[in-house]
């Protein structure tokens, strides 16, 4: 292996909390990284429900055109070779989230939602005027196992 230059990667594992005895974050993800000498990674933890957490973990840049199972929270990068990306949540979504997936995800060509929850009627009948996240590229939007408040 000395003569591994880079390694570029992207894992996903899902990992079932029932004999988890601590919360596992970010921050313990990143820390194993650090230990090993590799610095350029980030990571997404995103607790799906109460017996299931989706771990991703991947080299920046991103080089990959997929990614799956992201939830509210994702690192502040552009993710700029994703055409395909799928989240899922308990958390519901808020119109920023939606704004910060535009940004974050430029390239974008199919988008997968899975929650059920939406934020709520209130503030999505409001007469304030809120930015519009766009998507330039978007072909295929799954919403089917998604509340259908998200249209709005």
């Amino acid at each position: 292996m000395s003569q591994l230059h880079s390694f570029t990667f992207y894992i996903c594992t899902y990992i079932d909390t029932v004999n988890l005895i601590y919360n596992l974050s970010n921050e313990d993800v990143q820390r194993t990284f650090i230990n090993i000498g590799q610095q350029h990674i980030a990571s997404i933890i995103n607790y799906i429900d109460p017996k299931h957490i989706v771990c991703s973990i991947f080299s920046i840049p991103f080089t990959f055109d997929r990614l799956e199972d992201i939830g509210n929270i994702f690192p502040n990068i552009i993710f700029s070779y994703v055409t395909y990306l799928s989240v899922k949540d308990v958390v519901p979504f808020n119109r920023e989230f939606f704004i910060r997936v535009a940004r974050a995800f430029p390239l974008l060509k199919t988008f997968r939602i899975l929650n059920y929850d939406s934020q709520p009627l209130c503030n999505l009948n409001s007469s304030q005027s809120y930015e519009i996240a766009e998507y330039r590229y978007l072909v295929y939007l799954d919403m089917l196992c998604g509340n259908i408040n998200y249209l709005e």
